[in-house]
C-alpha cells in the first residue's frame, strides 16, 4: 500500500498570512510560482513593485509534503534550518540564507515550512551534448571549489567517532523503521546498512576512531544546482 502523505490539510491560501505571521514579507507579496522536488514542495512568493517602482527580493517557502509521517516532516525541517543557520554562521555563501521557520502545524497554512532567501536562476542541465566543453569544464572547476569551500569552513572536531555516529544513525532508523514510519524501508534494509558499516570499518581500521567531521551536499545531480545565464553556479 502506498504511503498516504498529509496535504489535504494544508491550507495554501494562507501561505501568505502564515509568512506575515513570522514578521516577513509585506505589502504587494504574492505566490508567484510553485515547484515540486523529491520530498519537498518550493513556493516562490514575489513582490509587485512599489509605488517608487523599487522591487524586492523574492522568497523561498519550503514545505516537506511528500513523507508519510508528521514526526519525520519536522525531523527533517528542524535539522533542514539548524544546517542553513550553521552555513550562515560559518560564512558559507552558496546556500539560501534562512529567514524564519514554523516547526509545527499549528500556523494559518497547516504544515510547517521554512522561509529562505530565494535562489536566482535556473537549474543545470547536463547530458552527453550539453554544455560545450569550456562550458562544462569551468562548471566542474567551480564546483569543486564550492564543495572545497564547504569542507574547510564546515570541518569540526565531533563529539563522536565516523563510526558511533553512523551507528546511532542506523540504530535510529531501525527503531522508527519497526515503528512503522519508514514504510518504505525493512528491517532488511536495516540489516543490510549493518553489514555495510562493519564492512568498511573493517576497512578503514587506521581511522576508526577519527573524530574530523565535516558538512557534505549528499545529493549533487544538476536538478539541485541553480546556475545564471552564463552557466555560473549561484546555489
Amino acid at each position: 500500500m502506498a504511503p498516504s502523505y498529509r496535504t489535504s490539510s494544508l491550507d495554501e491560501e494562507n501561505i501568505l498570512a502564515a509568512v506575515l505571521q513570522l514578521g516577513l514579507g509585506g505589502t504587494g507579496m504574492f505566490i508567484d510560482q510553485k515547484y515540486h522536488g523529491g520530498q519537498c514542495c518550493i513556493y516562490k512568493l514575489s513582490f509587485y513593485p512599489d509605488l517608487e517602482g523599487r522591487d524586492q527580493e523574492s522568497l523561498a517557502v519550503r514545505m516537506p509534503l511528500y513523507m508519510s509521517d508528521d514526526e519525520g516532516k519536522l525531523c527533517v525541517l528542524k535539522t533542514e534550518w539548524q544546517t542553513l543557520q550553521e552555513l550562515q554562521r560559518r560564512g558559507f555563501a552558496w546556500s539560501p540564507k534562512p529567514l524564519g521557520c514554523s516547526l509545527t502545524f499549528d500556523n494559518p497554512v497547516k504544515h510547517p515550512f521554512l522561509v529562505l532567501t530565494w535562489a536566482k536562476g535556473t537549474n543545470a542541465h547536463w547530458h552527453d551534448n550539453f554544455p560545450s566543453r569550456p562550458v562544462r569544464d569551468a562548471f566542474l572547476k567551480q564546483l569543486a571549489m564550492i564543495q572545497l569551500s564547504l569542507l574547510a569552513c564546515t570541518l569540526d572536531i565531533s563529539s563522536v567517532t565516523w563510526y558511533e555516529f553512523f551507528h546511532r544513525v542506523i540504530r535510529n532508523r531501525r527503531t522508527r523503521v519497526l515503528s512503522g514510519k519508514l514504510p518504505d524501508l525493512s528491517m532488511k534494509d536495516c540489516d543490510d546498512q549493518e553489514v555495510l558499516l562493519a564492512s568498511v570499518a573493517q576497512e578503514c581500521q587506521t581511522g576508526f576512531t577519527q573524530r574530523e567531521v565535516a558538512m557534505d551536499h549528499g545529493d549533487i545531480k544538476p536538478d539541485n544546482i541553480i546556475v545564471d545565464d552564463k552557466y555560473n553556479i549561484t546555489w
